[in-house]
This record gives structure tokens, C-alpha cells and sequence, in this order.
């Protein structure tokens, strides 16, 4: 399994996936930790012209550049898990090159969870060094960091792992491209599961609450981003969401954190889809 995991990652390497990822990411962050560079110039020179401090709603707006950096840096992590494991099978399926390598000694469950090693090891990198590069980053150009930054990154990295099972099982049934356009269809429709939920809130229609309820647990992406966004944001913020009675109707970023069962089901969840890739891909026709 190891072994295989790490011809994944030299795959990767061989093709400039890693290159090309690693060359992306620090483009983003660069740009990212330019624009709060530039923020905070701002606010220098408007204190020193008025001889006060920082008001503390400034905290605030650094806050929302954290969220909304480390939105960006899931969205782009969640593309890399499902068009890197999107043909990480039937790319090679297709091609008649997996098996040179079903003929040795390997089994298939093992090829399959070096597969899957390997792509987790790819994409929860990538969350890790670009999140972990923002909070830092920011934190150095500003003084704020996240109240939680460890729990965020812990349910973002979770949302990542669940979409790599989940399109590496697609990809021992389906062509590379339906693969690919499916998962990211139903990544797109869990986000839209959140936005009807946050509307039912808001307008109290029990039914589209219902809706995105439903759709956080059939696909829980959205749902574990915005438990990582409650981690994100101010405590005193949180508050005066609650005493405002706007709490749990922002479509984008969560209020309460993410509840036990969420949690168990997201990861048993992702254990049982890992399961039944492994049942059909020993059950396929090579």
C-alpha cells in the first residue's frame, strides 16, 4: 500500500500536478497576504492622521479576511481532490496501464488504498501548507489569529478527505470526465443545500430547511466548512449575531459549531464509502 501511495505522489511529480498546485497556491497566498499588506497600510496611515488606535472593529475586518482566505483555500483544495482522483483509476483503466500492476502481487484493495493514501497525502498537504501559510501569514501582518485555527483546519481537511473517497469510488465505475462532473455537481449542490437552508431560516419555510438539513448529510462538504468557519470568528462577533437574532441565516459561514453526531457521520460515512470502492473495484472487469 505504501508503496503504491508513493507511486501515486511520484506520478503527481512526473506529470507537474505538484508543480502545478504548489505554483497556484503560492500565487493565491502571495496575492492574499499582499491585499491584507496593503489593508493595514491603510489603517496605519488613517490612525496616525486622526492620533488614535485601532478600533476594535478592526478585529473584525481581519476576521473576515481570514474566513474568507481560508474559504478559498477549501474551495481550491476540494477541485484538486476530485480532478486528482477523478481518473486516479479509470484514467489508467482506460489506458490498459493498470494492469501491469494488478499482474504483481498486489492485491487490489491495497492498490486501492495506496491510491488513496497517496491522494490524501496530495490534497491535505496542500490544505495544510496554504491554510496554515494564510493564519500564519496574517497573523505576522496583523496580530489576528483565528480563535480556532486547528479545529478549522481539522474540519476542512475532513471535507477534503470525504471528497477524495468519495470521487476515487466514482472512479472505479465511471469514466474519468462523468467522474469528475458529478462530484463537482454534487459539491456545487451541497453548497446550494446550505444556501436553502440559511433561506429557510431566515423566512421560516420549515420545508427548505428540511432540504438543506437533508443535504448536509447525504454530502456534508458544506456542512463541515461552515462548523471550520465557526472556528474561524470572533467570540464577541458570534454574540452580537445572537443578540441581533441573525444567527444560523448566513448562507456562507456558520454560527454554531458542528454537532458530535455531524461529525461521527462524516467520518463513519467516509469509512463506509472507502469500503464500498474497495467492493467495486475487486468486483471489476479489468
Amino acid at each position: 500500500m505504501i508503496v503504491i501511495a508513493r507511486f501515486t505522489l511520484q506520478e503527481a511529480l512526473r506529470r507537474r500536478l505538484v508543480l502545478l498546485i504548489g505554483l497556484l497556491g503560492l500565487l493565491f497566498l502571495g496575492l492574499f497576504l499582499f491585499g491584507i499588506h496593503l489593508q493595514e497600510a491603510a489603517f496605519e496611515r488613517r490612525d496616525a492622521s486622526l492620533g488614535i488606535n485601532a478600533p476594535p472593529a478592526t478585529r473584525f475586518i481581519w476576521m473576515f479576511f481570514s474566513v474568507s482566505g481560508l474559504y478559498m483555500v477549501s474551495f481550491l483544495g476540494s477541485l484538486i481532490a476530485v480532478l486528482g482522483a477523478a481518473g486516479s483509476l479509470s484514467g489508467e483503466l482506460e489506458a490498459g496501464t493498470l494492469l501491469t500492476l494488478v499482474t504483481k502481487p498486489i492485491s487490489r484493495s491495497a492498490l486501492l488504498l495506496g491510491r488513496w493514501l497517496g491522494l490524501l497525502v496530495l490534497t491535505l498537504g496542500f490544505i495544510v501548507l496554504l491554510g496554515g501559510g494564510l493564519i500564519i501569514g496574517e497573523y505576522r501582518l496583523t496580530g489576528y489569529l483565528p480563535p480556532a485555527s486547528l479545529a478549522a483546519l481539522g474540519l476542512m481537511l475532513l471535507s477534503v478527505a470525504f471528497l477524495v473517497t468519495f470521487t476515487l469510488m466514482g472512479s472505479t465505475s465511471l469514466g474519468t470526465l462523468p467522474n469528475a462532473v458529478l462530484f463537482l455537481l454534487l459539491y456545487g449542490l451541497a453548497w446550494a443545500g446550505g444556501i436553502a437552508e440559511a433561506i429557510g431560516r431566515a423566512t421560516a419555510t420549515p420545508l427548505l430547511v428540511r432540504l438543506g438539513q437533508i443535504s448536509r448529510y447525504l454530502f456534508p462538504t458544506n456542512a463541515l466548512w461552515r462548523g471550520a468557519s465557526y472556528y474561524l470568528q470572533d467570540p464577541s462577533f458570534l454574540d452580537r449575531q445572537k443578540a441581533l437574532g441573525v444567527q444560523g441565516i448566513n448562507p456562507f459561514i456558520g454560527q454554531n459549531p458542528p454537532s458530535p453526531h455531524l461529525l461521527l457521520w462524516s467520518l463513519t460515512y467516509l469509512l463506509a464509502i472507502l469500503g464500498i470502492a474497495i467492493f467495486l473495484f475487486q468486483k471489476r472487469d479489468l
